[in-house]
C-alpha cells in the first residue's frame, strides 16, 4: 500500500475543506508595519465556519483560543487574528468569544469580523433544519485541518497543506469525547506537500469533524488533540454541546 502521505486527496475532501480555515494569531513587532518572518509561527490552529439560524460563528478548540487570548493580553495592540485564504493572510477585526469550555475543549467565536468575512474558496456550513444527531461507536467520520507541518516554506501563507482523515468513531463511556483511530490508510494530504516524518500535527486542532448520514454530512465535533505514538489517534470534542445560539451547555455529568 502507498504511503498515506503520498496518496491523492479524496473527492469528499474538496467538500469538507470549504468549511475549514487556517486560523492564526500573529504579532506585529514594535515599530513594524508587517509581521516579520521570526514572528510568523507564533500561534496557529484551525477553525470551523458554522452558521445557525441565529448567527455566523467560528468554532475551534478551547486551547487554540486560549493561546490566542494569552498572546493578545501579553501584547495588546500588537497582535491580530488572521485567516488564510489562498496565498494571503487576512485579518479578522472584531472577534468575540460567545462561549468557551476548557474541559470540553470547545470555543465558539462571533462578532462583526466573522459576520463580515469575505471568503474566496470557503463557505459557512449551514445548520440543517433537523437536530444534530449524537455519534455512536462505529459511525463513519471524516475530519480536516491545517497543520503547520504541512506548510510549504516558500509559500508561508499557503492553504495547500490540509490533512484529511476518515475512520470509525469510538465514543467514550460518558459520551464526552470521541476517538478516531489513526490508521495510516485513513490519512490523506495534498500531493503538493512534502512527506512528514510522523503524524504529530500541531495546528490541526479546531478543525471540523463530520459524520456520514443517509441524508448527507452532519457536523459532529472539533479536533481536540492527536494522541501519541504508535497510532496517533485523534481525540474529538463533540459539537452536540453547542446550541444554535453558540452557547455551550455542559452535560449533567459535568455539572
Amino acid at each position: 500500500m502507498a504511503d498515506w502521505k503520498e496518496m491523492p486527496r479524496p473527492a469528499i475532501m474538496q467538500i469538507l475543506r470549504r468549511y475549514c480555515i487556517a486560523l492564526w494569531c500573529m504579532e506585529y513587532p514594535d515599530g513594524a508595519e508587517q509581521p516579520s518572518e521570526a514572528d510568523f509561527k507564533l500561534c496557529g490552529g484551525s477553525a470551523f465556519l458554522w452558521q445557525s439560524d441565529r448567527a455566523k460563528f467560528l468554532v475551534t478548540a478551547h486551547h487554540v483560543w486560549a493561546a490566542f487570548r494569552d498572546r493578545i493580553l501579553e501584547r495588546p495592540g500588537r497582535c491580530l487574528i488572521f485567516y488564510l485564504d489562498r496565498d494571503h493572510a487576512i485579518p479578522i477585526f472584531g472577534v468575540e468569544p460567545v462561549s468557551v469550555d476548557q474541559d470540553l475543549d470547545l470555543a465558539v467565536l462571533a462578532g462583526p469580523g466573522i459576520e463580515n468575512l469575505k471568503l474566496d474558496e470557503k463557505a459557512f456550513f449551514r445548520q440543517p433544519p433537523y437536530p444534530r444527531s449524537e455519534v455512536s461507536t462505529g459511525d463513519r467520520l471524516a475530519l480536516c485541518g491545517y497543520p503547520k507541518d504541512l506548510r510549504i516554506a516558500e509559500k508561508p501563507y499557503n492553504t495547500i497543506g490540509i490533512v484529511y482523515m476518515h475512520g470509525s468513531a469510538i465514543v467514550g463511556a460518558a459520551g464526552l469525547t470521541i476517538r478516531m483511530p489513526g490508521n495510516p490508510p485513513n490519512k490523506f494530504r495534498s500531493a503538493a506537500v512534502p512527506s512528514l516524518a510522523s503524524f504529530e500535527l500541531p495546528g490541526a486542532s479546531g478543525g471540523p469533524v463530520f459524520a456520514f448520514r443517509p441524508w448527507g454530512i452532519d457536523w459532529v465535533g472539533i479536533v481536540s488533540e492527536v494522541a501519541g505514538p504508535p497510532h496517533y489517534d485523534v481525540i474529538i470534542a463533540p459539537s452536540r454541546f453547542i446550541g444554535d445560539d453558540g452557547k455551550i451547555t455542559r452535560p449533567p455529568t459535568m455539572l
